[in-house]
């Protein structure tokens, strides 16, 4: 991975080069990433840059040997660490990363390094599990770090989603990132650092991540995908929030956002007519128990999908109350539903939302029944905007 091809502000690359020329790169590394960031692309680019035979100011050669094999994630000093579990090919008792590291290569390479937690269970079969960087890792890491590097002058060990690190792994690590073999550099990734151990975190550098662009993801999606016109790309952008991830996820299907938008339009709607006892025409609970088995039958991260939109959604329609539509866009089509619903959407509405809906995605996500789930979240929500006597 290059870093010209990795989709971070300027100025972050920009830092860490000029650490890097400069001799001043720690050893321990956190990369703090928002929700969707390249923080894997960056951290690959930079362990290529520091094995390049003939990098140049800003970037490595990209045709020596060394960084031939970083193209491939199989340069003999990367070593990568990442959340696995047991699955049916693999006992949980014998589970670690090396287990599994062609499907994680053959994942990360055919999406340019932009991975997802979520979408690495659903490879590994796993996302009724819990998945971590477990024991066997840490003593893995542990054996690596006492070799010399094989061809570099570092050995790089990226720990992806490094809040996943086990609690019996992450003490196993504490004197190795204190006190490393030279050569050695150690790259944390996570969105989540306030899950890590502080004696953890006490022994890393934190390198935190700018917020993306709108116009940075839009550029990327018509680069990735000469035929998306300007405007579809758009309203890609401003449904994603800054998240490449989600962006990526709604092409080619954008219509998949559309189908959200549709579905929370009319679920709030019957929500809101339930509310204030208005006619059962208008309630249509009917049509809310069909729209509800439509979400039942879709397959588990669409659920989840579902939910995290109408979440997002409800978010942007409270600042849009507040008058903050400097902060936040909506397209033609959120804009209609806006204006069906805004009278709802009041600070303590919206707070009482956030945790009913918080409190669903968690039971969606350990297989509970969705149409059970949506029906009570539904009363739950009537249940806030009925006007107390």
């Amino acid at each position: 991975m290059l870093f010209k091809d990795v989709l971070v502000p300027q100025e972050l690359k920009s830092r860490l080069l000029q650490q890097i020329r400069e001799g001043r790169i720690s050893h321990a590394q956190l990369f703090h990433c928002l929700p969707g960031s390249h923080g894997f692309g960056l951290a690959v680019a930079m362990a290529q840059y520091l094995c390049c035979e003939h990098p140049s100011e800003d970037d490595s050669c990209g045709e020596c040997p060394s960084c031939k094999q970083f193209a491939k994630l199989e340069h003999p000093d990367l070593h990568l660490y990442f959340p696995n579990c047991g699955t049916k090919e693999v006992e949980s008792k014998n589970c670690e990363s090396s287990q599994f590291i062609k499907e994680f290569r053959d994942y990360a390479l055919a999406n340019n390094l932009h991975i997802d937690l979520s979408e690495w269970m659903a490879i590994l079969d796993g996302e009724n599990k819990q998945p971590s960087i477990n024991i066997r890792d840490a003593s893995n890491i542990l054996h690596f770090n006492s070799i010399r590097p094989y061809a570099g002058r570092y050995k790089t060990y990226i720990l992806w989603c490094a809040d996943r690190l086990h609690h019996d792994a992450a003490p196993k690590l504490l004197k190795t990132l204190e006190e490393p073999e030279e050569g050695s550099l150690f790259i944390l990734i996570t969105d989540k650092p306030e899950r890590m151990l502080a004696t953890i975190l006490s022994r890393t550098q934190e390198v935190k991540f700018p917020r993306l662009s709108n116009e940075a993801i839009e550029q990327a999606l018509l680069q990735e995908h000469p035929d998306l016109s300007p405007e579809m790309a758009h309203n890609i952008t401003l449904h994603a929030d800054h998240n490449y991830l989600k962006a990526r996820r709604s092409y080619p299907n954008d219509e998949l956002s559309e189908q959200m938008l549709d579905s929370f339009s009319q679920f709030m709607q019957s929500v809101v007519a339930f509310a204030t006892r208005q006619p059962l025409e208008t309630v249509n609970y009917n049509h809310v128990q069909m729209l509800i088995a439509d979400i039942a039958a879709l397959s588990r991260e669409i659920q989840k999908q579902h939910l995290l939109f109408w979440l997002d959604t409800s978010r942007k329609f409270l600042l849009m109350k507040a008058n903050q539509d400097a902060i936040v866009k909506l397209t033609t089509q959120e804009q209609e539903v806006y204006e069906k619903l805004k009278n709802a959407f009041t600070l303590r509405f919206v707070s009482q939302l956030n945790d009913a809906m918080n409190t669903a995605l968690q039971q969606v996500a350990r297989n509970g029944s969705t149409a059970l789930i949506l029906t009570d979240l539904y009363f739950q929500l009537a249940a806030f905007l009925t006007p107390k006597q």
